[in-house]
């Protein structure tokens, strides 16, 4: 091989080895490209070759994303200031369950007690009765804000009024990830149902329903050391010092506001590992925002912003 004066000629001999479909580097990751590379005589750094693939498409967008990292905790101040919902779909053994399709689940983030209505239908009207029967069991407790995904479910009109009507403020999570804290918890609902079906050889689970969130409410929660169900106001400093005061060690800031970066799209469960992970189109980092973890602003190439917060894990820098 001829010497290689440039950092263009360096690039097109590595083209001959990536984007050749016989070639055993063809398309592959950092350590077969480089070690192929090395084997035909380039002289080349795992750095260099790190920044050429970061520069091809092909690569750069089916990189591995990081969908499962530490995240934020939301920060409420005590008991009702913010419940999070959701629906845990029950689909598939609603025959089995009087036709129940769905559990709307329900969490204050604060005390973690939590709520379950099973509901047939994701209907205005449904949704409706859902969240009036919610209430009607919650009473006199009420939430100071409610939290959900952006699924149209909880944006219709009936449902709005309705919230508005009982001077609840609903508003809408942006990330991938959604409400974590009510996911949790319908992680752990379902996996008591499940061990119970595996037990009990049945699919029927809705007359048990409310014995399983009696169960979770009165079982002492990990994060606050004490049952969902005994938390009142008295406890709620030292809960809140429990949840939120720690010694944390200091990060290393990262350097990553102004350059360009792709999104990563974060995939649902059955979706095709082989589909780009990433957005094709490049977004600026406009801010970087300090909280325990920081997270990042970014805007569009016309200058708009970018709705939502990211995590330095959603964002893959690019030159």
């Amino acid at each position: 091989m001829g010497k290689i004066n440039s950092e263009a000629q360096l690039y097109s001999e590595l083209d001959k080895i990536y984007y050749s479909p016989d070639e055993e580097a063809s398309y592959s990751g950092v350590d077969k490209l480089f070690r192929v590379a090395k084997e035909k005589g380039l002289k080349v750094s795992r750095k260099v070759i790190e920044n050429y693939l970061g520069k091809q498409a092909s690569y750069s967008l089916h990189k591995p994303a990081r969908k499962n990292f530490k995240r934020n905790a939301t920060v409420v101040r005590g008991i009702d200031q913010q419940w999070q919902a959701d629906l845990a779909d029950m689909q598939s053994i609603s025959d089995d369950n009087d036709g129940v399709k769905y559990i709307l689940t329900v969490i204050d983030i604060f005390s973690k007690y939590a709520w379950a209505i099973p509901i047939k239908n994701k209907g205005s009207k449904e949704m409706l009765n859902a969240f009036q029967l919610l209430f009607k069991i919650a009473a006199p407790r009420k939430p100071e804000k409610i939290q959900t995904d952006e699924g149209t479910e909880f944006l219709n009109k009936e449902l709005q009024k309705y919230l508005k009507s009982e001077g609840v403020h609903h508003f809408c999570s942006h990330s991938d990830k959604k409400a974590a804290v009510v996911e949790r918890f319908n992680r752990t609902l379902k996996t008591k149902i499940w061990k119970y079906f595996t037990a009990q050889q049945t699919y029927t689970y809705i007359n048990k329903l409310a014995d399983f969130v009696k169960s979770y409410n009165h079982s002492i929660h990990r994060s606050i050391g004490m049952r969902p169900s005994e938390v009142t106001k008295k406890e709620e400093d030292k809960i809140w010092s429990k949840l939120y005061v720690e010694n944390s060690p200091k990060r290393k800031k990262a350097n990553i506001v102004g350059s360009k970066a792709r999104i990563s799209k974060w995939k649902g469960v059955f979706e095709k590992g082989y589909l780009p992970n990433w957005s094709e189109e490049h977004f600026h980092v406009k801010q970087r925002i300090p909280k325990k973890k920081p997270v990042y602003k970014l805007v569009d190439d016309v200058g708009e912003d970018i709705k939502g917060q990211f995590y330095e894990e959603e964002l893959q820098p690019i030159e």
